[in-house]
């Protein structure tokens, strides 16, 4: 509609790939034949080398230094010269419409959409930089937002906006079709944690992705704001509500490919491994919360150079909760497991009452010594990353009250319990629940800061201005992981002797 309604479009892609050069020690033929058991390569071994194993050695040398010696075995040389494709795609679009609904009231509304996916060698978290063996990481990002502004009189202007966005990304392997039980390694995995364990041989390159893959995880917000802006007189006023509701859906599969580690080369073309886990469970993990605030504040023109703010906000931050009734909790007082069927994992908190105060001051009148000073109080909403886990950089598992050892869907460890590797035969053993119980005080309440400050500005000259200020902040019931199993000194006096 000619001088009421404007959009704009736009789109942009990116394409890149290219090749990851390293170096890495890999074994050789010479390797393979001088450590090999008198009765041959173990067969599930011989097809891991065959379909899944190390390339070729493209340098000088081997990496190990004895092979009659198992204890002499070290790194010498790296003798391979990795070359490994990495890619990288980008699709993204943004559409906007302004439409002006009459002389008074504007209607905006925006729409994103971004799709990439992306290929590369994670070697930060113990993941290696052989081929075949990347990182496949999809994501996709969109984001809605609508606002009317409307001017209700000359005095009053009333603007609500609303907003969506939505965060999805997974980590996968590259090999995530690949079937281990089709070589003869029987870990038990399902279609989603296909792809080769993590497979670790001293001193050679790691076989297998990273062992933090595969894992996925989607954040949405759904945000609305309704705000009142009123002049009357010396008054500036402003009145709200704002209301947020965040959700994140996680699966947090961390080593469920399994890891196995062979104490030397020998051993590995023996098909013994000397230890490795899985874990064993459903992680998929829903949580939500809704908060809740209103706001009021007045800047109010006590003289010509004189300007005073009050303000008060109450924020309520609800609840955080498991759409599936699959948080568990641990009671701090006597240390009991407790399945909360239903019931909160910690008390709502409904004092979170915030004023906010600032004043600034033209000393002289005429605009070259200001004062300004100000305080407030900020409360902040409970990250839902402290109940549904942590992911960690070398930890195996470092979770939080979403996913504990026990409950209606309890995480668990499996241990390589196989002597030898054999078709048919299962690699891990029963699953143990995990060892280790995160729980929250059912009495914890809002964090909160104080910031403050006190602010001088005098003008020196025509160019100059001199500026002395103060900032403070000082933080209040901010969240703590501790121990309750940790003993006291007492405990400690009482076994050292």
């Amino acid at each position: 509609v000619k001088d009421r309604t404007f959009f704009f479009v736009d789109y942009e892609g990116t394409r890149e790939s290219g090749a990851e050069s390293s170096l890495a020690c890999v074994p050789t033929a010479a390797d393979i034949t001088n450590n090999a058991p008198a009765g041959g390569v173990n067969p599930v071994i011989a097809n891991l080398i065959a379909q899944k194993g190390w390339p070729a050695a493209n340098l000088t040398g081997s990496c190990i230094a004895s092979p009659t010696d198992a204890t002499a075995q070290t790194l010498v040389n790296s003798n391979a010269s990795l070359s490994t494709p990495f890619s990288n795609r980008v699709d993204s679009m943004i559409a906007k419409v302004d439409h002006q609904i009459s002389t008074n009231n504007l209607l905006t509304g925006r729409y994103y959409f971004g799709d990439s996916s992306q290929s590369f060698p994670l070697a930060l978290t113990g993941g290696g930089l052989l081929p075949n063996y990347n990182t496949f990481t999809p994501t996709r990002v969109q984001l809605v937002s609508i606002s009317e502004v409307a001017t209700l009189t000359p005095t009053i202007v009333n603007e609500a906006r609303l907003g969506w966005n939505r965060f999805a990304e997974g980590f996968f392997p590259e090999d995530r079709s690949f079937d281990p039980s089709s070589i003869g390694l029987d870990t038990g995995a399902t279609t989603y944690n296909f792809g080769l364990p993590t497979i670790t041989v001293s001193p050679f390159a790691q076989l297998g992705s990273d062992k933090g893959d595969p894992r996925q995880r989607v954040d949405s917000n759904w945000h609305f704001i309704d705000n009142v802006s009123w002049k009357k007189g010396r008054h500036d006023i402003k009145l709200g509500y704002e209301f947020r509701r965040t959700s994140v859906s996680q699966i947090f599969n961390r080593t469920a490919r399994g890891t196995l580690d062979f104490g030397s080369f020998s051993d590995f073309l023996a098909g013994v491994p000397d230890s490795g886990s899985q874990i064993f469970g459903n992680t998929d993990r829903n949580t939500f919360e809704n908060s809740h605030a209103l706001y009021a504040q007045d800047s109010v023109h006590l003289k010509k150079n004189v300007t005073l703010s009050l303000g008060l906000r109450w924020d309520y931050y609800g609840v955080i909760q498991e759409k599936q009734g699959l948080f568990t909790n641990i009671n701090p007082t006597n240390g009991e497991l407790e399945v909360l069927n239903g019931k909160n994992l910690y008390n709502p908190d409904y004092k979170n009452f915030a004023p906010r105060v600032s004043m600034a001051w033209d000393v002289t009148g005429k605009g070259t010594t200001v004062v300004r000073a100000g305080f407030g109080i900020f409360y902040d909403a409970f990250s839902q990353d402290l109940f549904m886990g942590h992911l960690p950089f070398n930890s195996s598992f470092d979770p939080g009250p979403a996913y504990n050892g026990f409950g209606p869907d309890p995480i668990s460890f499996n241990s390589v319990t196989a002597a030898v590797l054999a078709p048919g035969t299962p690699i891990y053993g029963a699953p143990a629940p995990m060892g280790d119980a995160f729980g929250v005080d059912p009495n914890l309440r809002t964090p909160y800061m104080e910031n403050f400050n006190l602010n001088f500005q005098q003008q020196l000259g025509k160019k100059t201005v001199l500026q002395v200020g103060y900032v403070g902040s000082q933080g209040h019931k901010l969240f703590r992981f501790r121990d309750i199993n940790q003993p006291g000194q007492a405990a400690i006096d009482a076994y050292d002797y």
